[in-house]
This record gives C-alpha cells, structure tokens and sequence, in this order.
C-alpha cells in the first residue's frame, strides 16, 4: 500500500515502515500506510482510492433531497414552482428543477409536477378565469 523505506529510512529489519502512500492510504505515526477514512454527512463517504485525505469529509453520492456540490458534500436541493409551492426536502429529487407540492388558486398540479392555470367552461355565459376558476375543468360561468 506504499513504498517500503529503504537504507537508514528503514529503523528495524522486515519492519514495515514506509516513506509515502497509494492514494487511499496515508502514513499513520508508526510510519505505516493505513486507509483513509473519509465522512460523509447526507450521503454515503468515498472509500480506498476515492478517500484521498484522512479524516475528511468527502462524498461518492448522496441522500434523496441533496446533491453532490464542488467540494464533494451533500448539499441539500432547492426546487422553485411557478404559480405554487416549490417542493422541498426529498420532494425536490433534483437540484434547481421545477418541482410543486402545491397551487396557487387558479391552478392544479400536473402530471410532471408543475403548476398550470385551471381551465373553466360556461355554455351560457362567460367562463371563469383565473382564482374565479377553483378547479381544472369545472363548468363555473
């Protein structure tokens, strides 16, 4: 897992005592190459060569809700939602996506998760428009 110390470096015959370390490992105080251990909070922590630091939070993936940012943590998604109320926590299941929990009235939630104006029908009148229009396809003059 390193390379073995040679000549005055190497204190005792068949020790193993090392000058540097494959990724993944690093030089405990015994000279010796042990794995690094990484964290990873949200998300499951690199392991072997992907740890390249001891003692150091780095991620490989994360929790339902977060992403992985530039510095290989878990960061938790932001969803927006026109018209609505942007999804939140697990519900928002890519970061920066539009993704709605809710309506403003005057709107239903799609199939795709989106907040789309309500519809309203009038065969003798005017039909409803707007929060006039309290559900999709309804016949409300």
């Amino acid at each position: 897992n390193g390379v073995a110390a040679t000549g005055t470096a190497c204190t005792s015959n068949n020790g193993a005592i090392c000058t540097s370390c494959d990724s993944g490992y690093h030089l405990n105080d015994k000279k010796a190459c042990a794995a690094n251990t990484c964290t990873c909070v949200k998300g499951v922590a690199a392991a072997g060569a992907a740890c390249t630091s001891n003692n150091v939070a780095t991620c490989v993936s994360c929790d339902s809700g977060y992403h992985l940012d530039h510095n290989r943590a878990c960061t938790v998604n932001t969803c927006t939602c026109s018209n609505g109320v942007a999804a939140t926590g697990a519900a928002c299941i890519s970061n920066n996506s539009a993704i709605c929990t809710s309506c403003d009235a005057g709107h239903h939630l799609t199939d795709k998760k989106a907040c789309a104006a309500n519809t309203c029908t009038c065969s003798k009148g005017v039909a409803a428009t707007g929060a006039a229009c309290t559900s999709n396809n309804a016949a409300i003059c």
